[in-house]
């Protein structure tokens, strides 16, 4: 046999292994949002030859953020499945179980809503740990976990350039202005979340601006 055809069959057997590879994995929308806003976090499940029954998994990375309930995604209803979650501070554990022995698609397993704190600024990493999965028999399917960035800026930034300057405050000054004047507009520029465009959002944002932490 050639070294040429030693490679081949190497390569195949790696990609054949890549196929059966499973994994659980957070996938945030949208990857880029304001502290103090919520982003929907996604756990989706990549079957493999054989799909799992039950799986598990740890949520890392999202420790001091405000954590929204979870629901559970379309792949594990249509399998007949429950979602049971324990939140604690740092991180959250689920497993997708039922009372039965129906295999899981593919697909969107549960999802979240993660709310990083005000001060948050940078990016941010999502961990799926201790992930786990079972098929209908119990035999354990090697299932890995993933990683996911979520860039986490200022919501006085409003024009996105990754700083609070001059140019966010003449953006929030107009916005003030269209609201005194009953314009429609107010909205990125209400930091307190009270329904106006006002002084205090506008005071807000000059604070921001000279914080170290822009």
């Amino acid at each position: 046999m050639t070294f040429a055809s030693v490679r081949t069959l190497a390569l195949a057997a790696l990609l054949a292994v890549q196929a059966l590879a499973q994994s659980i994995t957070p996938s945030p929308n949208p990857t880029t949002v304001p502290a103090g806003k919520p982003v929907t976090l996604t756990i989706n499940y990549a079957a493999g030859a054989t799909a799992a029954a039950a799986l598990q998994w740890d949520l890392g990375g999202a420790g001091g953020a405000v954590l929204g309930p979870w629901t559970i995604g379309a792949t594990g209803t249509a399998a007949g499945k429950t979602l049971t979650c324990l939140t604690q501070t740092t991180n959250t554990a689920c497993i997708v179980w039922g009372l039965n022995t129906t295999t899981v698609a593919a697909g969107p397993l549960a999802s979240i809503t993660v709310t990083f704190p005000a001060t948050t600024r940078g990016m941010q990493t999502l961990t799926t740990t201790s992930t786990s999965a079972a098929d209908g028999a119990g035999n354990p399917i090697n299932v890995s976990g993933n990683s996911f960035g979520v860039l986490v800026t200022s919501p006085f930034d409003l024009n996105g350039d990754g700083k609070v300057d001059q140019s966010d405050l003449l953006i929030a000054v107009g916005q003030v202005l269209d609201f005194i004047l009953g314009i429609p507009g107010c909205g990125t520029a209400d930091f307190d979340g009270d329904g106006k465009c006002d002084l205090k959002d506008l005071q807000l944002l000059v604070q921001d601006s000279m914080s170290p932490n822009p």
